[in-house]
């Protein structure tokens, strides 16, 4: 344990550094808060066990090394699986060949590379480098329905919280076949968002055992092949995080997921503070532009004065 402080990191790259973490490791169970400095938060759901497992401060190790100290015992597990997987990995492949009649995934939370026939089934391969070994969720369906889902933000970029999103979500069905009973399903954290209207598509949930959700629901009674309908409903950015965003909605036909749509990035800090610079021009080594031009508009005048001179002595 070299720095249980981290060099006493300031809280801007800590942030981006927690971003970064929670977007590899971060999942329905696990999720990652920045705080201040050194100090962050890491919300575990549905595995109360991990209270009981016997962890040693980072302060009461410096300078030994960490594989006394770490955590151990009842509840355990989970936390030690962590671990490692924040250490990046050079590589993994991994094919995933569907069942019978499946043709394609409903969701995954790793984009897949590419797709390829094993007999008269589908193959979804992810091939990654240098990536942190995070677990992989696919969900497939039995259902043969071919349904594409996009969803769209007005104002598509946040500036400050308490503003009005417009969100519209647009629905259609690429198969060659009438889909009926199908349930548009979106989520949000009360915390972060409020609905605004229509207030009767609007539901709130607040289960005993997780955190209160609020749903939006559209109820549509079928698609006709082809056939694309829109809708929108509008709810009001209560909190802005360093990154707020609409997470992918659900497409739901007889209550089975059917397909996902897009998240959408409402607000990000990441994008302005952390982003690469942009190239200028290259600059002349040693010198500055400003001299350089000054040193052109000499070498002109020099150039004229030479010539003028050349000129008047061949007239004299």
């Amino acid at each position: 344990m070299w720095s249980y402080n981290s060099g006493h990191i300031i809280t801007e790259e800590a942030q981006a550094l927690i971003a970064a973490l929670n977007d590899s490791l971060g999942n329905d169970k696990v999720h990652f808060y920045s705080g201040v400095s050194y100090r962050h938060i890491c919300k575990i759901k549905g595995h109360e066990d991990t209270l009981l497992a016997s962890c040693t401060p980072p302060h009461d190790i410096p300078d030994k090394p960490i594989k006394e100290f770490i955590p151990c015992g009842l509840g355990s597990d989970l936390l030690r699986e962590l671990m490692p997987n924040s250490q990046r990995t050079k590589s993994y492949d991994v094919k995933l060949i569907l069942p019978d009649g499946v043709k394609r995934l409903v969701h995954s939370n790793k984009p897949y590379d590419d797709t390829a026939a094993e007999g008269s089934r589908t193959a979804i391969l992810w091939q990654k480098k240098d990536i942190y070994p995070t677990e992989l969720l696919v969900a497939w369906t039995i259902l043969d329905v071919d349904i594409a889902v996009v969803k769209k933000a007005t104002p598509s970029k946040l500036t400050a919280p308490g503003e009005i999103v417009e969100v519209e979500v647009t629905i259609q069905n690429k198969g060659d076949e009438e889909v009926r009973d199908i349930t548009l399903s979106d989520n949000f954290f009360p915390n972060a968002f409020e609905a605004v209207a229509p207030m009767d598509e609007f539901e709130l949930a607040q289960p005993e055992m997780s955190d209160p959700h609020l749903y939006w629901k559209k109820e549509i009674e079928s698609l006709k092949p082809g056939e694309t309908k829109s809708y929108t409903y509008l709810v009001r950015v209560k909190t802005l995080g360093l990154e707020t965003r609409l997470d992918h909605l659900a497409v739901l036909v007889n209550g089975i997921p059917v397909s996902v749509s897009n998240d959408v990035i409402l607000y990000s800090e990441l994008e302005e503070k952390y982003k690469p610079e942009t190239p200028g021009p290259e600059k002349t080594k040693g010198f500055p532009t400003q001299f350089l031009v000054i040193g052109a508009i000499t070498a002109i005048i020099a150039v004229l004065a030479v010539a003028y001179l050349i000129k008047r002595s061949k007239k004299e």
